[in-house]
């Protein structure tokens, strides 16, 4: 509640949204912080702030325990793939199986930590929530959890948001290709810039590939070389800037090798803006027939198929219509339904 905004904070921030909106009437929430937050739920929730000056791991270790006895709360809901080991009356939700599929991502202490932590609290807790059948398959293979434990909960996706492009960012082009993607090497990034130099300057047409997230165009020289003139890395952009940069490119590509959900193509389909995405993970699952797909591990494929949509206009049209009905798949009121379903199960 307290970080900038990636995927994970907005699935916390959106999730207690809509649970206050679905659940109020059946459950008292209170939301549990270690400092002042910034975040406005616009719900009556209460506010428990424990002003600690623990490091987050260690307040939900060691404080967040005490809390659950002081409120005498009957269910801790730990949203963001950590929680406590000490409260067993606990539903935790676990996005994916990063740390062990993909443990090059992350740092070694981090990913240590976490190996431990997801496979004891997995032990512990009386449910794992998770965000894909992909995942619930990657957790139970990696054995985090037993099949028996685990239930699937698709995210949302805030339609109304991404509809407001009152906010613009400037760019240094008048029509893009936009992608977002991180310093993670998940987001393959550095394929997509090789696959972007084979489409045909007479496409090009003066277009630019705009990347947004990560570090910036430090990162982008220090890790993946020198940038090409025609590729602009904008950095981390805030959450009220994305929809308008979504709704501006002329299709959006995400080349992302691992992803237990992956927000990004149906905030581009909720813009009205034809997607491009891998064809691994949950993406196929997340994204079904409205969006082209490509082999994130084959250069020439990502290029053939940005080179395919551009030029196809009738197949962006099409895009476009598949994409707005598919976002409709995805409600974070339908989510939140579905997650205090769980917590009735769990407390009767």
């Amino acid at each position: 509640m307290t970080r900038p905004i990636t995927g994970v904070e907005r699935y916390a921030r959106e999730m207690v949204k809509a649970l206050h909106d679905v659940g109020a009437a059946q459950y008292d929430f209170i939301l549990a912080a270690p400092q002042k937050l910034t975040f406005d739920s616009r719900a009556d929730i209460e506010l428990f702030q424990d002003h600690s000056d623990l490091p987050g791991h260690l307040w939900e270790q060691i404080r967040l325990p005490i809390i659950m006895n002081k409120t005498k709360a009957d269910l801790l809901w730990s949203p963001c793939t950590s929680g406590p080991l000490l409260v067993k009356k606990q539903v935790v939700t676990i996005h994916d199986a990063s740390i062990f599929a993909c443990p090059e991502s992350f740092r070694r202490t981090y990913r240590t930590y976490y190996k431990v932590l997801l496979r004891l609290l997995s032990g512990q807790v009386l449910r794992v929530i998770t965000d894909s059948e992909f995942s619930k398959s990657e957790l139970i293979s990696h054995n985090v959890c037993a099949r028996r434990q685990i239930s699937v909960i698709h995210c949302g996706i805030n339609t109304q948001a991404f509809r407001n492009h009152d906010r613009k960012i400037q760019l240094d082009c008048d029509q893009y290709v936009l992608s977002i993607g991180s310093r993670d090497p998940r987001k393959n990034v550095s394929r997509l810039l090789k696959a972007w130099q084979l489409v045909p300057p007479e496409l090009k047409h003066g277009m630019k590939l705009v990347i947004a997230g990560g570090s910036g165009p430090g990162f982008a020289k220090e890790v993946l070389g020198n940038v090409p003139n025609d590729v602009t890395f904008l950095g981390y952009v805030p959450e009220d800037v994305l929809p308008s940069l979504y709704a501006g490119a002329a299709i959006f590509v995400y080349p992302s090798t691992y992803e237990g959900f992956g927000f990004p193509p149906l905030e581009a389909m909720a813009c009205d803006t034809p997607a491009i995405v891998s064809n691994v993970a949950s993406l196929s699952e997340v994204c079904g027939n409205a969006a082209v797909y490509c082999d994130p591990f084959d250069v020439n494929d990502i290029s053939e198929k940005v080179v395919r949509l551009l030029s196809d206009a009738p197949l962006q049209a099409q895009l476009r219509e598949r994409g707005p009905e598919r976002v409709k798949q995805f409600t974070w009121q339908k989510s939140a339904t579905q997650l205090t379903r769980i917590f009735e199960e769990e407390l009767n």
